[in-house]
């Protein structure tokens, strides 16, 4: 027990060493930045598998930013303004920014000697086409299945197995995140604590915060009509605290931050 919260200790040291706090907030910003040409290039995709971009939101957001939503589907309307290849080209470059710095912060927490700029923007848009597909392909599949699901199972069980399977998705993403922060070659067992405390966390945090939000929250009190502007910014900041987290969790247990990038333990990507 006591080797147990040693290492605990530890870990709140290394945790703070890298400034946790500081990189989700810099990775919230660049998200914000890409989220319209990142909604763009999802609902490019989408529209293969017959779906639309409000049926991925639903999924992925929570009821009470429905304005929030409403407003990224019309910026999404007029981002192509008519140029939809030309659109598509830029959807591509604007949402691998925050993947750019994603690989910045795994390169902090993995003590890795930073790479080209032109490399860390190529994995970066090769990592935004390839998590765009998973998830499209993971929802569209999802949307499919749970149907099935609940004429078969009834509607409480098949819900819940539904649920289960959605979750399952959101692990398939983080999972994916989570390799490729990582600016050495692991495998999934190695990335899958990290993968799953961002997960679970992320889960509950959500639902804390839909229940501070509607029965706690002085946001409207404080910011009247633009309330859910704040409110939406702290969400996306706690989310990506999880998923930092993660990436310190991992980086932490496989011990890799106290060695040198020219130790042949490790094998660069690139």
């Amino acid at each position: 027990m006591l080797g147990f919260f040693n290492k605990l200790k530890e870990f709140n040291a290394f945790k703070r060493s890298k400034k946790s706090a500081t990189m989700s907030g810099a990775l919230v910003f660049f998200m914000l930045l890409g989220l319209v040409p990142t909604a763009y290039l999802l609902s490019l995709l989408f529209t293969f598998f017959g779906k639309e971009l409000s049926f991925a939101l639903d999924l992925l957001t929570i009821e009470e930013f429905n304005s929030v939503k409403a407003f990224i589907l019309q910026a999404t309307n007029n981002f192509s303004n008519g140029r939809n290849a030309l659109a598509g080209v830029l959807a591509v470059y604007s949402s691998a920014n925050l993947f750019v710095h994603v690989k910045l912060v795994g390169e902090v927490i993995y003590n890795y000697k930073s790479q080209k700029t032109f490399i860390v923007r190529a994995l970066s848009i090769i990592g935004t086409v390839v998590l765009s597909l998973i998830t499209v392909l993971g929802l569209s599949v999802y949307a499919l299945v749970s149907i099935w699901i609940k004429k078969i199972l009834g509607g409480v069980l098949g819900g819940a197995v539904s649920l289960v399977a959605l979750a399952f998705i959101f692990y398939l993403i983080v999972l994916y995140i989570n390799l490729f922060c990582c600016p050495y070659k692991l495998n999934v067992k190695e990335v899958t604590v990290g993968s799953v405390y961002s997960c679970v966390l992320a889960v509950v945090y959500t639902l804390v915060f839909i229940l501070y939000v509607k029965y706690f929250s002085s946001y409207t009190e404080i910011y009247g009509k633009i309330a859910v502007i704040p409110a939406f910014f702290t969400w996306l900041f706690v989310l990506m605290r999880c998923l930092v987290t993660g990436f310190l969790i991992n980086a932490f247990m496989l011990g890799k931050v106290k060695r040198q990038s020219k130790n042949l333990d490790f094998k660069p990507l690139i």
